[in-house]
């Protein structure tokens, strides 16, 4: 991957940082994500929901982005998303796939990441920058069954077509339970996958000044690859320009798609580094009124 988006004019630098949850439970390692703040526990997260804490999506607002968040995973109301702030927010409904359901998911990251990209980075006229963040769902548990990646995005176009909408789309099933080394293959496998996602949209659509920004949320469940791993997970960058790269690699990044040994901090920690590096106007305050931490 690395080699094939240097030949395409990217450049990429990564870091690991430590996640706030292990196993599941990412709303954790997303809210931590979004308002650097740790988020470990459930009370965290409802103290955190309960208060007017800025987020990163707000302070990007702040900033004259357009903020939003593509949620492929969320079927139902979700009334604490008004707590971040986004501008919109893309439900599954929203995001209007009519092909094959692959499994409970339903909806292809690929098919996602394509749909926002026509629905907001296209040639729209009201053209400010954006501020997009997509929790994937295809390298969620279980993990299967998966979606092929499809060399020819425009396949996608008919996905979304209010014309297939009333006809047998199909689906795809988990016809069993996996478990084991088959559990542990397929989540290598979904990986892939997201990684093959990131490298055919940069290399297609995502337009020359673009920052892309991978970050892990949490490891796989202690089924796939055993209960001692750290809780540590990568955060990718993305970007055409070196000089930009270079400040993140001064603040503990390293060139190229594999992390060096270090860790930066908390996964709460790369929001406030986003916004020091970038030099936008607004921060985000080191803790909630009450103090914590």
């Amino acid at each position: 991957l690395e080699h094939a988006l240097e030949q395409a004019g990217w450049r990429m630098a990564s870091a690991r940082v430590e996640s706030s949850t292990f196993g599941g439970l990412s709303w954790l390692a997303h809210s931590s994500l979004l308002s650097g703040l740790r988020i470990a526990d459930q009370g965290d997260y409802r103290e955190l929901l309960a208060s007017d804490r800025a987020t990163l999506a707000q302070s990007f607002a702040i900033a004259g982005y357009r903020t939003v968040a593509v949620m492929p995973g969320l079927r139902y109301p979700w009334p604490e998303g008004r707590f971040y702030r986004f501008d919109r927010i893309y439900n599954a409904e929203q995001l209007a796939y009519r092909g094959p359901a692959y499994g409970w998911w339903a909806i292809p990251d690929q098919y996602s990441l394509y749909r926002i990209h026509q629905l907001e980075l296209g040639s729209r006229a009201d053209r400010a920058p954006r501020f997009i963040f997509f929790p994937t769902i295809n390298s969620h548990a279980p993990f299967a069954p998966l979606p092929p990646f499809e060399a020819d995005w425009s396949i996608f176009d008919a996905a979304a077509s209010q014309e297939t909408a009333s006809g047998a789309t199909g689906s795809v099933e988990l016809n069993e339970r996996l478990d084991g080394a088959a559990l542990a293959a397929a989540y290598i496998q979904s990986v892939r996958y997201n990684l093959a996602v990131v490298g055919g949209y940069l290399r297609r659509y995502a337009a020359p000044n673009t920052l892309f920004i991978v970050v892990g949320d949490h490891q796989p469940p202690a089924i796939v690859g055993g209960r001692d791993l750290s809780w540590q997970t990568p955060v990718h960058l993305f970007s055409r320009d070196p000089a930009l790269l270079e400040r993140f690699v001064a603040r503990g990044f390293r060139p190229g798609m594999q992390p060096g040994p270090g860790v930066l901090g908390g996964i709460e920690e790369v929001g406030p580094l986003l916004l020091e590096v970038l030099d936008l106007p607004a921060s985000l305050p080191a803790s909630l009124p009450d103090g914590k931490k």
